[in-house]
C-alpha cells in the first residue's frame, strides 16, 4: 500500500509577523501566490483578526499566519518538491524581509495503511512488562524520535489514526499509522536570514528522502 502523504507544509517562525497586512490582495498583489489563485479562494476559510490571519484556497493551500509563525499547507501533493507552497514562502520572506526570521520548519504528514495499526504499533514497540498486564491493558502505543539532520533535528512521531485526503472528500476513511516529520533547522543567528531560509529550502528534497528512508527502515519494508 505504501506511505501517502496527506499534508506538506512549509512553517517560518519568528517575531513581528504583522497578522493585519495579510488578506487575500496583498498576497496576489506582491506575487506571494499567483494572481489566478484569487478566483479559487475559500470564502469561509478567510481569517482576518489583530492576531490572525488566513487566506485558504480551494486548491487546498492555506496561509496561516499569526505575530511570531507563518504557515504554509498543502493539502493537495502527493510530491512536496512539486509543491507551489515553496515559491510561494521564498516570496513571502523576500517581501518582507524585516521580520525577525528565528527558525523553519518542514512538515510532513504520511499515511501507512494498516488494518490494525493499534496492534502493530504496540507489537512492534512495547516490550512485554507489568505495564502491559490483563488488570490494565495498553491499548495502543503513540512514539516520538528525534534524529540529527544536515543543520537541525527531525521530530517524528507516529500514531495510530483514521485518515483521508483532503482533496478526495469521496474517498472513504482509511486506518493506518500517521508518520508526523517536523525537519527544524534555526536561523536566528543568520546575518543575511533571507538568504539562509531560501537555502534551508533547498533541503527539503533530502529531508523528504530521508524521511522516506526512515519509514521503511522502521516498517521493515
Amino acid at each position: 500500500m505504501g506511505l501517502q502523504l496527506l499534508q506538506f507544509s512549509i512553517v517560518v517562525r519568528g517575531t513581528h509577523h504583522n497578522p493585519t497586512i495579510i488578506n487575500r490582495d496583498f498576497l496576489r498583489i506582491r506575487n506571494i501566490v499567483p494572481a489566478a489563485w484569487d478566483s479559487e479562494v475559500d470564502e469561509a476559510g478567510i481569517v482576518t483578526t489583530p492576531t490572525l490571519a488566513q487566506v485558504k484556497y480551494k486548491n487546498g493551500i492555506t496561509v496561516h499566519v499569526e505575530p511570531t509563525v507563518a504557515q504554509f499547507i498543502d493539502q493537495n501533493t502527493a510530491n512536496p518538491l512539486e509543491s507551489r507552497i515553496i515559491p510561494a514562502v521564498i516570496s513571502f520572506v523576500e517581501t518582507l524581509p524585516h521580520v525577525h526570521y528565528e527558525a523553519v520548519g518542514f512538515n510532513f504528514h504520511g499515511l501507512f495503511e494498516e488494518l490494525n495499526p493499534e496492534s502493530n504499533l504496540k507489537s512492534r514497540f512495547l516490550k512485554a512488562g507489568p505495564w502491559d498486564i490483563s488488570e490494565h491493558p495498553v491499548k495502543t502505543v503513540g512514539l516520538n524520535l528525534a534524529y540529527a539532520v544536515s543543520d537541525g533535528i527531525l521530530n517524528l512521531t507516529m500514531d495510530p489514526v483514521i485518515a483521508k485526503r483532503h482533496d478526495d472528500p469521496a474517498q472513504s476513511e482509511k486506518k493506518g499509522i500517521l508518520f508526523k516529520a517536523n525537519f527544524h533547522r534555526d536561523c536566528s543567528g543568520s546575518v543575511q536570514v533571507v538568504e539562509s531560509i531560501k537555502s534551508f529550502l533547498n533541503k527539503i528534497p533530502d529531508d523528504w528522502k530521508f524521511y522516506n528512508t526512515i519509514i521503511k527502515d522502521i516498517l521493515g519494508s
